[in-house]
């Protein structure tokens, strides 16, 4: 797409879905194979393919890793090449690529990544690079730094007018320079796991040609510059961050938005109405949604226009996943189980703290994945758990395999009596796989229809996780619980650290006690100190060498100390 080879077609409006469809046929005719190593979206070429196909483009693209034959041809490629690539190095000199200096025609640096090496490993690029050389390439389209242990990129990447493609994922960047917000014909821009990005150019909303603004996994991101919404071509935005700058009602004109969209800081939102302007019911392509109000510990939000903001932000019904995280409201929207969700597979509701009761979602004909956690208001789950009120359904959680409920410390009963005269149902939790309860430490009622289909079964409460804990304990601390009764984890922790603590006590004293014997008993010898054992304590103790020969007399010949005179023999 950067290079200009996708355009639309009578059946393809977008250049990424004509992409997609070269992509498959091409892998159809086993060009590219799925690679048997990483994720399942990375694919593989086989080396004849490879082959043909680097001689079917010819000295256009060129590999750093190539060897020349000689000097001259070298210098050759280097003026002919279009599309550098090269495998990158723990530590990139400038000396590597300073023939790419005399290279004014290059239109693609892309460094490409080393398999079976750890993610934490840092690699590092000279700054001459970045400074000195990639200002100078003016015809460049695609340009990677991906992976590169880099602080900050230079104010002359500006001046890359043609540039589409720009790549900095997984680098140190704080910020980005404002120059970046003049590359008007930037169609791409990856900033993900970029960790320590705090903030975007002022004029970001300037890049009306950008299609992809990946920046999933920038955890300091707190806020986003105003003007997105006049990037009508934006279909990639994993997250929108509410605050000082943007606002709820921009999503309005990002129409064309697809895959994944976390809308961060929704306790932001002054005005309900912008939730009605975000329009996000239009928004076909969006198939996950995620919605994050702030802190649970900010009692000074106003409940009324959450309640209002979730029930405007009704997304598409070609949803698949939805995810809700600190709502502070007391009831969900009743939209939120209505069957036209076909697609709908995974749910997840997440520290809802002040919510007194669960939405109906007993009707979703495609829910898989059931996750509820933290509702700390709700004290009884009965049947609008299911869904009554949705006749023209039969069956109750047709499709659910996995039903999670974790850490509703308010939670006493649940009970679902259905009769026929309830939505005249056939059967409940029919594909039902895995039920898992934990930290619901005052549930003390369930009556539930029997699970035919389940196949893991955990509840785990207080006195569950109290037994646990304790078989785990050692025998020298166990022995000492099993005849307390002990009903909650809590209890059973702080018993085992008192007995811990008088066992170690216990310990210390009897060695105290066998080293004040020994002194005794050494006194009472006679021995005021005790020698320690050892190999040379023998030789200490043993009388000096004696000798017992008689002293050697001068001799009458010679004059010499010795018995035998040689002068004589």
């Amino acid at each position: 797409m950067a290079e200009g080879f996708l355009r639309p077609s009578e059946t393809h409006n977008e250049m990424e879905d004509v992409g997609f469809q070269c992509f498959d046929e091409l892998s159809s005719r086993s060009f590219f194979q799925c690679s048997k190593m990483g994720a399942e979206s990375q694919f593989v070429m086989h080396d004849l393919v490879n082959d043909l196909a680097r001689h079917v483009a010819g000295r256009v693209c060129f590999r750093l890793e190539d060897k020349a034959e000689s000097n001259v041809q070298h210098r050759v490629y280097l003026l002919k090449a279009r599309h550098l690539s090269f495998i990158r190095h723990r530590y990139d000199g400038s000396q590597r690529f300073e023939a790419f200096s005399r290279s004014s025609k290059l239109r693609t640096f892309l460094p490409l990544p080393v398999f079976k090496t750890p993610t934490w490993q840092d690699f590092y690029v000279k700054n001459q690079v970045i400074y000195d050389l990639l200002p100078q390439l003016h015809l460049l389209r695609v340009l990677s730094l991906s992976g590169y242990n880099i602080l900050q990129l230079p104010n002359a990447i500006g001046n890359l007018k043609h540039l589409r493609y720009l790549n900095v994922s997984r680098t140190q960047i704080e910020q980005l320079p404002e120059s970046v917000s003049e590359l008007y014909n930037l169609q791409t821009l990856l900033l993900w796991d970029c960790r320590r990005l705090t903030k975007l150019p002022a004029n970001t909303g300037n890049l009306i040609n950008l299609r992809h603004l990946d920046i999933a996994g920038t955890w300091e991101l707190q806020e986003m510059p105003l003007g997105l919404c006049k990037m009508a071509s934006l279909q990639t935005l994993p997250k929108m961050v509410l605050g000082k700058g943007l606002e709820l009602n921009e999503l309005q004109g990002l129409s064309n938005l697809r895959g994944a969209l976390s809308i961060i800081g929704l306790h932001n939102v002054m005005d309900a109405q912008d939730a009605r302007e975000a329009n996000l019911t239009c928004k076909q392509d969006l198939k996950e949604l995620k919605m994050v109000w702030g802190s649970n510990d900010d009692d000074s939000r106003n409940k009324m226009i959450e309640k209002e903001v979730i029930e405007l932000l009704k997304p598409s019904t070609n949803l698949r996943k939805l995810e809700v995280q600190h709502y502070r409201g007391m009831l969900f929207p009743s939209s939120l189980g209505d069957p036209s969700f076909s697609q709908l597979a995974h749910i997840s509701l997440i520290d809802c703290k002040d919510c007194t009761s669960l939405p109906s979602l007993g009707h979703l004909p495609s829910l898989k994945k059931l996750q509820i956690s933290g509702i700390q208001g709700v004290k009884t789950v009965g049947n609008e758990l299911c869904g009554i009120g949705w006749p023209q359904v039969r069956d109750v959680f047709p499709s659910l395999e996995t039903l999670e409920f974790v850490d509703m410390v308010s939670w006493e009963e649940w009970s679902t009596n259905l009769s026929e005269d309830d939505g005249n149902f056939r059967q409940v939790f029919p594909r039902l796989r895995k039920f898992f309860i934990a930290g619901c430490p005052n549930l003390i009622n369930i009556s539930l229809p029997r699970l035919l289909s389940i196949r893991v079964l955990e509840i785990n409460t207080e006195e569950r996780r109290a037994t646990r804990f304790k078989n785990g304990l050692r025998y020298g601390i166990r022995k000492f619980l099993t005849a307390v009764t002990l009903d909650t984890y809590g209890q059973v922790l702080d018993k085992a650290q008192r007995v811990e603590k008088d066992v170690e006590d216990g310990r210390k004293y009897y060695k105290e006690q066998r080293q004040k014997r020994g002194r005794e008993e050494s006194i009472s010898k006679g021995n005021d100190v005790v020698q320690p054992k050892s190999k040379n304590n023998n030789l200490a103790t043993k009388e000096p060498f004696k000798n017992t020969q008689e002293p050697l007399e001068a001799c009458k010949t010679c004059g010499k100390n010795h018995r035998v005179c040689k002068a004589q023999m």
